[in-house]
C-alpha cells in the first residue's frame, strides 16, 4: 500500500483529503505542521507528500524546497496545493512535482495522486 503524507494547517480539508485517498487504498499520514510533518518524516518515508503552500506561519514552497534539498527525502515527490494560483505559478522553483489549485475535484486530486505515485515507480 503506498504512503501519502498530508500537510495542511486547516483540520477539516486535511480531514477530507485523507478520506478521499484511504479510500482509494492509500495509507495516510497527516500533519497541521511543519514540525508535525518532520517528526511523522522521521518515522515513515512516504510514497508522495501533498503540501498546502500556506501553513500558519510558514511558507509551504519554502518547507518543499527544504525537503528537496535534503538526501533523505529529495526523491520523494511533492505535489503543492493552494487557492492562491499565484502561490503556484512558480511551483518548479521550489522543485515541487506537481500542483493542484483549490478547490479542487476529488477526481482530479486521486488523478493527480496516482500520476505521482506512478511515475515514481517507473
Amino acid at each position: 500500500m503506498k504512503k501519502i503524507l498530508i500537510v495542511d494547517d486547516e483540520p477539516d480539508l486535511l480531514q477530507m483529503v485523507s478520506i478521499v485517498l484511504n479510500f482509494d487504498n492509500f495509507e495516510t499520514f497527516t500533519a497541521g505542521s511543519k514540525d508535525k510533518a518532520l517528526a511523522i518524516l522521521q518515522q515513515v518515508i512516504p510514497d508522495l507528500i501533498i503540501l498546502d503552500v500556506n501553513l500558519s506561519g510558514y511558507d509551504g514552497r519554502d518547507f518543499c524546497k527544504e525537503l528537496k534539498s535534503s538526501t533523505a527525502f529529495k526523491h520523494i515527490p511533492i505535489q503543492l496545493y493552494s487557492a492562491d494560483s499565484q502561490k503556484l505559478a512558480d511551483f518548479e522553483l521550489c522543485n515541487a512535482d506537481g500542483v493542484i489549485g483549490k478547490p479542487f475535484e476529488i477526481a482530479q486530486l486521486t488523478a493527480t495522486v496516482k500520476s505521482l505515485v506512478t511515475a515514481r515507480f517507473n
